[in-house]
């Protein structure tokens, strides 16, 4: 059984494999995933967590992994990559830190 940071708990099987994701290089592959599977529509913003109006596709392609993200995360990643702004670490990406948000919308 494991129990997640937020109280829950799932059981696991000899068949799986589970692990915290602790590096930007992990991230990154479960952020290429995510984009690989995000919904066409109204799908959430991986680094914020917020409902993305509309198709996926038009909303910004991140700046870190192949994956859409919202216009303003767009916005904030273009300032990051500018040197104006900290950039946020991608371990702390609503898709990677709270992954059961939204009940599945990372699916298509």
């Amino acid at each position: 059984m494991v129990d997640w940071d937020n109280g829950s708990g799932l059981n696991v099987t000899d068949i799986d494999r589970v692990h915290k994701i602790a590096t930007a290089d992990e991230a990154v592959v479960t952020l290429n995933w995510y984009g690989a599977h995000q919904r066409e529509t109204d799908g959430r913003c991986p680094r914020c967590g917020e409902i993305m109006l509309g198709p996926t596709t038009r909303h910004a392609l991140s700046r870190y992994a192949q994956v859409y993200v919202c216009d303003r995360c767009g916005m904030e990643e273009s300032l990051e990559k500018a040197g104006i702004t900290e950039a946020k670490p991608l371990t702390e990406w609503c898709a990677i830190k709270i992954p059961s948000v939204g009940g599945g919308a990372w699916r298509r």
